[in-house]
């Protein structure tokens, strides 16, 4: 029985892609799926890292004005453009086996649901409550009920309690979209139904002056995004259509233009445009990335990729934790802003350990049996 994070992160891992040693090509295919997922759990958690470190350093200046930063500015909020792209790619990965059907489509959604909900309710939770009782802050602020009950059923434009849930809505949105053509049509044609969908809702505020915030939020142009993930499982999952030199070179031609763009192009420039600034280097990274056949084996990437929801969703909290611990602790010292970057790093990562564990794995656990999956 697995029981330390390690031991279970390593048994999810050999679960997830059982190897076939019954033929040479039966053996390279599954060499070549565990070097996709493996690719996928990199990715993921560069992503989340990237995220936390770039609100973590953009924080400083407010957190210690009259201090000099420890964490040089980075702007790694790109981490959630691969993030959107892994999700395209993940879901039509895990079903391309999927026969159309309502019972396919019930439970896939309930698997989605079971992966997103309990740690996304907890922390939102969590932040009413340090909101609401001033845990963090004296400041008044708005929070109320009804935000916390649209944060909760993810149907808050723009930010949510927990602001990074911005993300997460527009994940279930997609979610529902799919569950219903996977009720519909076989993987065959599912994808394009919905890439008509998003194309369609992209072009939106192209072809008309938006002003309702509902519809401006369902209309961003970042939904592509979802669309190009869905595309590379589509095209390369099954069949070899790049060589390895080719996917290598496209995956370093991505990685130069991310960097490229995010230090020479303004916020002002990016953000509105990001689906196409960060968009398509984070499609290269993502489409070279899955056609590596030699991936390598990075344990502990891997293992911040497995836990990399969980550090997305509890970085903020614990990063305003660390503010506080930080001030009881270190108040006045010269190096007050780097204890409050190690105090936060530390209770980030500890904090996404036991969510990984007790708000992930467990309710997905107990689905599986529940629906007599393995486990």
């Amino acid at each position: 029985m697995c029981r330390t994070f390690w031991e279970n992160w390593a048994c999810c891992r050999q679960k997830a892609l059982p190897l076939n040693n019954q033929s040479t090509v039966h053996h390279s295919e599954s060499e070549m799926r565990t070097a996709r997922i493996d690719a996928i759990q990199y990715l993921r958690g560069i992503a989340a890292l990237a995220v936390v470190i770039a609100h973590i350093a953009s924080m400083q200046h407010s957190v210690a004005p009259e201090l000099p930063a420890v964490l040089p500015e980075f702007n790694g909020f790109w981490g959630v453009d691969i993030f959107f792209i892994i999700s395209g790619f993940i879901i039509v990965y895990i079903t391309r086996s999927a026969a159309a059907g309502g019972k396919e489509a019930v439970i896939f959604m309930l698997k989605r649901m079971v992966r997103i909900v309990p740690a996304y309710w907890f922390f939102t939770v969590l932040v009413y409550f340090a909101d609401t009782q001033h845990w963090f802050s004296d400041q008044q602020n708005s929070t109320n009920l009804a935000m916390l009950l649209k944060s909760l059923l993810f149907i808050k434009p723009g930010f949510p309690l927990l602001f990074v849930g911005w993300t997460l809505t527009l994940e279930m949105f997609f979610y529902v979209i799919f569950m219903v053509a996977l009720w519909r049509w076989d993987a065959a044609v599912r994808v394009w139904p919905i890439v008509v969908v998003f194309v369609f809702l992209a072009l939106v505020p192209v072809w008309f002056d938006v002003e309702n915030r509902y519809v401006k939020f369902y209309t961003q142009a970042i939904l592509l995004e979802f669309v190009a993930g869905m595309l590379i499982a589509y095209f390369f999952v099954d069949k070899e259509r790049l060589s390895q030199s080719a996917a290598v070179a496209i995956f370093l031609v991505g990685c130069g233009l991310l960097l490229g763009v995010t230090y020479y192009l303004d916020d002002e420039v990016l953000i509105p445009q990001r689906a196409f600034w960060w968009g398509v280097p984070a499609l290269l990274i993502v489409l070279g990335a899955v056609n590596i056949k030699n991936i390598g084996n990075n344990q502990l990437l891997h293992a911040a990729g497995t836990i990399s929801y969980s550090l997305y969703l509890c970085h903020m909290p614990c990063a305003y934790a660390g503010v506080v611990l930080a001030k009881y602790f270190f108040a006045g010292s010269p190096n007050f802003l780097g204890w409050y970057v190690v105090i936060t790093l530390i209770l980030t990562l500890l904090v996404s350990i036991a969510s990984w564990r007790l708000l992930e794995y467990w309710p997905q656990l107990a689905l599986r049996r529940a629906i007599g999956e393995a486990a």
